[in-house]
């Protein structure tokens, strides 16, 4: 049986989605396909893929990695097919040889007719599209909880430089003092114009149990 070897891109975008075309010639015509051809005698797979893309689509591709190798007995020959994942790194896709394109995200994947060695990369391309969504929402949790650890970490550093203070009010609301300032407060002999929070009944109060509340939260965490 007659041997052919060709490599196929698996072009994929920002938006989570991959490139299809559609044949417009031969057996096979209206089938769907991904992009790419034949190797030519003395190229390395990613220089040929770059070539037939450079050729079908007008545009300059990054070949990323090695998906998959298919090998599959059509009638009249045996397919080798390296499909590699890859991105535009530039220009414009330009249909020089199919007649329809589509952009298919991953719940659309099977909405095509594909040709039956492309099929047999599906599954594959749903398995590495859903990979790359996950370690995309966990970046993004990594993100999010290195900004909040970051955030109550420079929290706990003002926390435990606020804790002689605190222990000071708290001194200070247990003394004669706090009690002379507190009823010379009552009877007006202090400035009007005198900030005087502490001499609140509840101020340091409130604050005292919401540190001891705050303590007791942390030893859960």
């Amino acid at each position: 049986m007659k041997q052919i070897e060709v490599v196929a891109a698996i072009l994929h975008d920002t938006e989570g989605r991959i490139f299809a075309t559609q044949r417009g010639y031969g057996e096979w015509k209206d089938w769907w396909e991904f992009p790419g051809g034949k190797m030519e005698a003395g190229e390395l797979p990613e220089e040929a893929l770059k070539r037939e893309i450079r050729e079908e689509l007008s545009a300059e591709i990054a070949v990323d990695e090695l998906l998959c190798t298919v090998n599959y007995d059509y009638p009249k020959f045996h397919l080798t097919m390296h499909c590699f994942w890859c991105h535009v790194e530039s220009g414009e896709l330009h249909l020089n040889e199919h007649e329809a394109a589509k952009w298919l995200p991953k719940d659309k994947l099977d909405s095509v007719q594909w040709l039956p060695a492309d099929l047999g990369v599906i599954e594959m391309i749903r398995n590495k599209m859903e990979q790359l969504e996950r370690i995309g929402r966990m970046e993004c949790l990594l993100e999010e909880a290195m900004q909040a650890v970051k955030g109550v970490s420079e929290a706990l550093d003002r926390y435990e430089a606020a804790q002689s203070a605190i222990h000071a009010l708290e001194a200070y609301y247990d003394s004669e003092e706090w009690m002379k300032d507190f009823s010379d407060d009552e009877q007006g002999r202090l400035p009007k114009e005198l900030k005087r929070g502490v001499l609140s009944e509840d101020a340091i109060w409130n604050l005292l149990e919401e540190n001891r509340g705050l303590k007791e939260r942390m030893k859960g965490i």
